[in-house]
């Protein structure tokens, strides 16, 4: 855990459940957490202006709490939105509905097992060498081995600063760890071209959870 200011340190919170088995309870509260400490910006309202936009209406009134929704044009990627509430205005000159919403790459990108589509992420992949915004291939540095960019499983998207890139190849491992790898990849998949420094994390562009 990161304190303040580079972090938001502890959150305490409640939550009631009821399982049959106590065992199970390890799985909600790890499931909770990864809920509450998804690390990324937070848009809790949104709202939609629906006589500006009646393309929308419609769309917008089929919404139900528990809905999942994206939100575009605030970053170069859709964002993800679990609508928890709709409040309706209404007016003359109004027909607005605010939205309640919260982070959801947790509940939108569930993992299954045996599902050739949910890939791991790795945790401590970074770049190894300053690459430019034209280059077509990267030096990748992973810590653990677990974490290694898979060889057979392309073509999948990476994120490094935000920068979208598909992985069309990777090169074998190479270390006994660290360990070196040299993906090839497409850039620019979400419309941002930038220089990745030495250092940049590099992730998977749509990483599922699983429950524990």
């Amino acid at each position: 855990m990161t304190l303040p200011p580079a972090g938001i340190g502890r959150v305490k919170t409640t939550v009631d459940t009821n399982y049959a088995d106590p065992a199970d309870i390890d799985d909600r509260a790890s499931w909770k957490l990864a809920k509450r400490t998804v690390d990324r910006p937070r848009y809790p309202h949104v709202t939609v202006d629906l006589l500006a936009n009646p393309d929308l209406r419609e769309q917008v009134q089929a919404l139900r709490p528990g809905d999942l929704i994206l939100l575009y044009g605030v970053e170069p990627d859709p964002v993800r939105l679990h609508v928890m509430a709709i409040d309706w205005h209404w007016g003359a000159t109004t027909v607005k509905a605010a939205l309640t919403c919260v982070p959801a790459d947790v509940d939108g990108r569930v993992g299954r097992y045996d599902d050739w589509a949910s890939r791991y992420d790795s945790s401590s992949s970074t770049v190894a060498v300053t690459t430019p915004a034209a280059a077509d291939t990267v030096t990748v540095t992973t810590q653990l081995a677990a974490d290694c960019w898979s060889v057979t499983a392309v073509p999948y998207y990476v994120q490094v600063l935000g920068e979208r890139a598909a992985v069309t190849a990777v090169g074998p491992t190479a270390g006994t760890g660290p360990f070196t790898q040299q993906l090839t990849v497409t850039r620019s998949a979400n419309g941002v071209r930038r220089s990745w420094p030495a250092g940049a994390r590099i992730r998977l562009a749509e990483p599922v959870r699983y429950g524990l």
